[in-house]
């Protein structure tokens, strides 16, 4: 289903006409109707308006960013605060793995992974561990950090249909991480290494068209016997008071997303 039907379907549920919820959202009906039939693509604040407007449910309205190639609202730098914020102070100090247990724990479809500064993973799901194992061989161990796992032989590269561009996408953001952290070896030792892994000898004018949006990256993973199975890779970090352990470590999320071939 598309972005535009799901909008109408849930529009007509709530017994509303294009011209009433057009108003609603301070838009022409003419826009709404380019919305509907997919002549016009919304933003994702666009979106949240709509859904507002015919109080989609949170389920249907991350179904619905899901399938305009958004990252769903599940999980939010809104969601994690509060979860922080019901802390005590006494409970705060240290208690930075309590913050990556609420969110792993809730994203029980969502591969999710805790990684630190050097893309070290430290905590993750059970759906993530489902998504590790198809790389991995029996006896295999278990990979311990997020760059490398995408880069290693026999590692998810190599199942991704759009390697050659996420690749490229992620040494940015090593890159990145580098500049900010100029004097943390651990972070260069593994630019250095993977860079090294990927031939890159490529300069920063190429690396600019790729660059991950505020969205993320969609790519479709083709396992060994396994049909295809597309993702919206992207990463979360907090802005909040905690630890200065903490202070570096984001999510790495890989949100399913609808294959070609279904609505």
């Amino acid at each position: 289903m598309t972005p535009g039907e799901r909008i109408k379907s849930w529009r007509k549920i709530r017994g509303l006409s294009q011209a009433v919820l057009a108003e609603r959202c301070n838009m022409s009906t003419r826009h709404m109707s380019f919305i509907e039939t997919g002549r016009a693509k919304p933003a994702v604040h666009t979106l949240q308006l709509i859904a507002n407007a015919i109080a989609m449910p949170r389920g249907e309205y991350d179904q619905l960013l899901l399938s305009a190639g958004f990252a769903p609202s599940s999980i939010d730098e809104k969601y994690i605060t509060d979860q922080y914020s019901a802390l005590s102070s006494d409970e705060r100090v240290g208690r930075h793995q309590l913050i990556n247990e609420c969110v792993v724990n809730a994203m029980h479809d969502v591969p999710v992974a805790v990684v630190d500064g050097e893309w070290t993973i430290r905590e993750c799901n059970g759906a993530f561990q489902d998504l590790t194992h198809l790389t991995t061989e029996e006896g295999d161990p278990r990979p311990s950090n997020l760059m490398r796992w995408f880069f290693q032989d026999r590692g998810l590269g190599d199942c991704i249909t759009e390697w050659p561009h996420l690749s490229v996408v992620l040494l940015l953001a090593l890159r990145k991480d580098a500049m900010h952290e100029r004097h943390d070896h651990g972070i260069h030792r593994l630019l250095n290494d993977i860079s090294a892994k990927a031939g890159d000898e490529r300069g920063a004018e190429i690396l600019e068209p790729y660059e991950m949006s505020a969205v993320g990256f969609p790519f479709t993973v083709a396992f060994k016997q396994q049909p295809p199975r597309r993702y919206l890779f992207t990463t979360l970090s907090l802005a909040m008071p905690m630890t200065s352990a903490a202070k570096s470590h984001k999510f790495a999320l890989f949100y399913p997303l609808p294959s070609a071939a279904s609505d």
